[in-house]
């Protein structure tokens, strides 16, 4: 059963039990969220990524729960930044994330498994992977 589910679904499910243990209590503090608000927010992403996606243009589109919400996050917490710093540290750290993310997507081939070689890292989790370890 479990090999069919996305990995990225899974995540959003062990996050929410998380969340209702208690884990991460501190986090939500500091992100100015109660436990209802957090599973609120798990939920539409868990169901954005059931919902097809957005289609900006000429092949451009957009995921409602990989992108959408996650940018709704984004700018709330950047809206409710206590000081003038931390919005311009919010800033400065997603427009790095945003270019190295944007760099390794150019750099690195998105088809790298299908060469034959070994292949360490799924690159559909590499914009995650460094989008956590910049951030």
């Amino acid at each position: 059963m479990f090999d069919t589910l996305p990995v990225g679904i899974i995540v959003v499910v062990l996050a929410g039990v998380l969340i209702l243990l208690g884990v991460g209590h501190r986090v939500l503090d500091r992100m100015r969220l109660t436990d209802t608000q957090a599973l609120i927010l798990l939920a539409v992403m868990l169901a954005g990524a059931f919902l097809p996606e957005l289609r900006l243009g000429r092949g451009i589109t957009v995921d409602i729960g990989g992108a959408l919400a996650p940018l709704g996050v984004a700018i709330y917490l950047i809206a409710t930044a206590g000081t003038a710093m931390e919005r311009w540290r919010a800033v400065t750290a997603t427009a790095l994330t945003a270019a190295i993310i944007y760099a390794t997507d150019k750099l690195l081939p998105a088809d790298a498994g299908r060469t034959g070689g070994p292949v360490t890292l799924d690159p559909v989790y590499l914009p995650a992977l460094v989008g956590g370890i910049v951030a």
